[in-house]
């Protein structure tokens, strides 16, 4: 597996034990929970997430087994988060606790992903859509490293050859 919108999705509902469809990317026009559902169903906290950066770590290594050949390369992803609710606290100072969570690190062996070590820092901020609701969000930034691959199927044969142009200077 690999990092992507969905499978992020379905490692931090598992991760916040917060049910999938309150976790939502984050772009201004998307789904709020928050005003688009009825009261009675309004969760009391969401979040919101975007995987904001992504840079490869290596030059791809070719790995050949029994299935062929794979491109193989790992990627840092940098990840925000925005949680909002009457838990948003609670969620956000936890995330400076998941590099000793065992849970939180299996969750993220699964989609091929380790977490780099950072400080897992929040801010806050006042939260505006559509002009009204001013109420705090507790914005998290973190980053991981996974493995992206590319299957034979879908790489024919990577990295057989080059085409390399340039002027190459070498000093007398």
């Amino acid at each position: 597996m690999a990092l992507s919108q969905s499978t992020l999705r379905s490692t931090l509902a598992t991760i916040f034990s917060v049910d999938p469809k309150y976790i939502v990317p984050k772009q201004g026009n998307w789904f709020n929970p928050q005003d688009m559902l009825p009261s009675a169903e309004r969760p009391l906290t969401w979040i919101a997430f975007r995987i904001s950066r992504a840079k490869p770590a290596m030059i791809p290594v070719l790995i050949e087994d029994t299935d062929g050949k794979r491109s193989v390369n790992f990627i840092v992803s940098s990840v925000d988060l925005q949680i909002v609710g009457t838990r948003a606290e609670e969620l956000s100072e936890s995330t400076a606790h998941w590099l000793r969570r065992q849970d939180v690190l299996n969750a993220f062996e699964l989609i091929d992903a380790s977490l780099m070590a950072e400080n897992f820092s929040y801010y806050v901020l006042d939260f505006y859509q559509d002009g009204g609701n001013n109420i705090l969000s507790y914005n998290v930034s973190f980053r991981v490293i996974w493995e992206s691959v590319l299957e034979p199927e879908d790489s024919g044969d990577p990295l057989t050859t080059a085409n390399i142009s340039g002027v190459v200077k070498i000093p007398v």
